[in-house]
């Protein structure tokens, strides 16, 4: 019986699933051939068969699993502490690992709450420096050793002024009349002079609470008490009167200051 054969041209290489099923092609095509040729020859077992399906499964391009290579970084510490034995009671591991992962919140907890400790402290001072929490001063009792204590003053100041004048004790005159005009300004007219204020200072704080006439009043009286004090230069006695005669004009009487509330 003659048999044909046929011509393959191959264009291009085949990939490797062309190849396994050519071969299947041609393994199936030479067993029919067989049987045709003889006929006493029988069909492959099943043996056979799983033979060549398993030589089909050990091919690379047929195998369902598959191999790669990855780089992988290992941490040799890690895996010495891993497989490192633990070594005590096991609970108290647990406990420094919880309290590891909890110690942030605990330092946020404990800033939150020196924050608004330091907050409150600060209204609280806030509050104690305003002046509607500021408990009033009280009125000084002396001013550059000066003695201004209405009670340690005459009542009648201008004529126990002239008094003194006239008898030759001038420092003590116009010592006397500079404390009774400090003692009027702070509790007759509410001027705010304190311990340490200076003849300038006196000057600047009553001007808001004097008129014109009393202003001028005022300057002409330190200026004749510094010029007696520091360059010991004493006034005329016209000068001396006019400025008794004017004083209860211009800082209210006695009488008017005791019935201030």
């Amino acid at each position: 019986m003659a048999s044909r054969k046929g011509k393959v041209e191959i264009g291009a290489t085949p990939s490797p699933l062309a190849k396994v099923a050519a071969t299947l092609c041609l393994v199936f095509s030479l067993s029919g051939m067989a049987v045709a040729q003889d006929t006493t020859v029988s069909p492959p077992n099943r043996a056979e068969v799983d033979g060549v399906a398993n030589d089909l499964r050990k091919h690379p391009d047929l195998s369902p699993s598959k191999q790669e290579w990855r780089l992988k970084w290992i941490d040799r510490d890690k895996k010495k502490d891993e497989t490192k034995p633990s070594v005590g009671w096991p609970w108290l591991g647990a406990f420094f690992a919880w309290l590891s992962h909890t110690a942030r919140w605990f330092v946020w907890v404990i800033a939150a709450v020196l924050v608004a400790v330091l907050l409150v402290h600060l209204r609280r001072l806030w509050a104690l420096r305003s002046p509607a929490y500021q408990a009033p001063e009280l009125p000084p009792t002396h001013v550059q050793a000066l003695d201004i204590r209405p009670e340690g003053l005459p009542k009648d100041l201008a004529h126990a002024v002239l008094a003194l004048w006239q008898r030759g004790e001038h420092q003590a005159a116009l010592s006397l009349l500079y404390r009774g005009t400090l003692s009027r300004l702070v509790h007759g007219h509410g001027v705010a002079i304190r311990a340490a204020s200076t003849e300038g200072d006196c000057l600047r704080l009553a001007r808001p609470k004097l008129s014109m006439p009393a202003q001028e009043w005022l300057e002409s009286l330190i200026n004749i008490w510094q010029l007696a004090v520091y360059a010991q230069r004493l006034p005329l006695d016209s000068q001396v009167a006019n400025l008794c005669e004017q004083f209860d004009r211009h800082l209210g009487s006695t009488a008017a200051q005791e019935a201030r509330p």
